[in-house]
């Protein structure tokens, strides 16, 4: 991955605040220095897909681009019963495991590195993707970010099961109108789901195969 890229986010993940402890849904993890963090005062993508998705009964769960493993662990605390954690950044892979077994979920959850799908070898019933957001105006860094979701697009199918769902999230200063055309391209049936806060408006889109494809 392109290192721009990664060292704008270690950059930005490491500023005060944005790392130490963090609580979403009841939950609470370590996020260590500049990984990504599940905070509302850092996002509000993870505490939306919180409030979408709230039981995984039964379900396998692929968190893609984990961070401090958080949507995981909530994968696991809310039933699911195998689980995979996967980032590309080294640092964020250790936070997430540390996490995992402060929770006593390594028996569930099984965290390692990976550029998106490039070592993931299973099929998921459901697939979390919190992948990074730019704003077009940042030119570069937007359009890496634009391929990055575009690979997503591309491999969705091979690690999706036949009537699983997947749910990306983006954000009203995010480059919506790019991610708004992969989707349509994909043949992805979705639903929006989005909440308004002062400073931006956030969304997942829900995303499932039309019947004709199962």
């Amino acid at each position: 991955m392109n290192s721009l890229f990664l060292n704008f986010w270690k950059e930005r993940n490491s500023r005060p605040g944005y790392y130490g402890k963090a609580t979403v849904a009841g939950i609470t993890v370590n996020v260590h220095k500049g990984v990504y963090s599940p905070d509302p005062k850092c996002t509000h993508a993870t505490t939306l897909l919180t409030n979408i998705v709230s039981d995984f009964t039964g379900k396998s769960v692929l968190d893609l681009g984990t961070g401090s493993g958080f949507l995981a662990i909530y994968a696991a605390k809310h039933g699911a019963t195998r689980c995979t954690a996967v980032d590309i950044q080294t640092e964020a892979v250790e936070n997430a495991r540390e996490n995992v077994a402060n929770f006593d979920l390594s028996g569930v959850i099984e965290v390692f590195e990976s550029d998106l799908f490039d070592e993931v070898t299973r099929k998921y019933d459901v697939i979390l993707a919190n992948l990074p957001i730019m704003d077009p105006e940042w030119t570069d860094l937007n359009q890496f970010a634009n391929r990055v979701n575009q690979r997503f697009f591309d491999e969705l199918d091979s690690k999706l099961e036949a009537d699983g769902k997947a749910y990306i999230s983006s954000t009203s200063w995010g480059d919506l109108p790019e991610l708004k055309r992969m989707i349509v391209e994909s043949g992805y049936q979705y639903k929006i789901h989005s909440e308004e806060l002062p400073d931006a408006v956030w969304y997942v889109f829900e995303l499932s195969r039309p019947n004709d494809r199962l």
